[in-house]
């Protein structure tokens, strides 16, 4: 079995701590000045109606650490829980908070989309255009496990990706279960 062009016997191991420590820059920078919700607004409201044809594309670090955005927009101080390839420790307690924390910001990015589908709308293409959302990793909220490195105890809360969709002149909803 070959992943990419390197067999998997050739593979050698992530050092997540590594990527972590890499990645610990950019996210407390995140801290300082979280320009994600502006970000993303000005790509909502760049788009136009027009009689090409057009590719929109938003990747937005949402809801992604730092979670600290509550549904309602308002930011609170960011209380240090572990992120990205981290490793949560034996407390329930703090992987819980770190998922309610998540679950809190992920409803803000819904909010985001809803700004983003009613920009779809008032530019009138709403109804011709081809909708997709997918979150590009998940995540897990398993005490003494790390958050993104897939194990036998926290595979299913990391390899879980929802993928939403919406058709061209798509009036209902459609739901399949099938793996994609």
């Amino acid at each position: 079995v070959d992943v990419g062009q390197v067999p998997v016997d050739e593979v050698t191991e992530v050092d997540a701590d590594a990527i972590n420590e890499q990645n610990t820059e950019f996210l407390d920078s995140l801290i300082i000045d979280d320009s994600r919700v502006a970000d993303f607004r000005a790509g909502v409201s760049a788009i136009t109606k027009s009689d090409t044809p057009r590719l929109h594309v938003s990747h937005t670090l949402l809801p992604h650490v730092p979670w600290r955005i509550h549904p309602s927009g308002d930011v609170y101080a960011d209380i240090a829980l572990p992120g990205y390839f981290s490793m949560w420790d034996d407390d329930e307690a703090t992987a819980r908070a770190g998922q309610q924390r998540h679950l809190l910001q992920l409803q803000f990015s819904d909010r985001l989309l809803g700004e983003y589908l009613d920009q779809l709308e008032r530019e009138d293409i709403f109804d011709d255009a081809t909708v997709i959302v997918v979150a590009d990793h998940g995540i897990s909220f398993v005490a003494g496990s790390r958050s993104r490195w897939p194990g036998a105890e926290n595979i299913g809360g990391i390899a879980g990706v929802p993928l939403f969709y919406k058709l061209p002149g798509q009036t209902e909803p459609t739901r399949h279960q099938n793996p994609v």
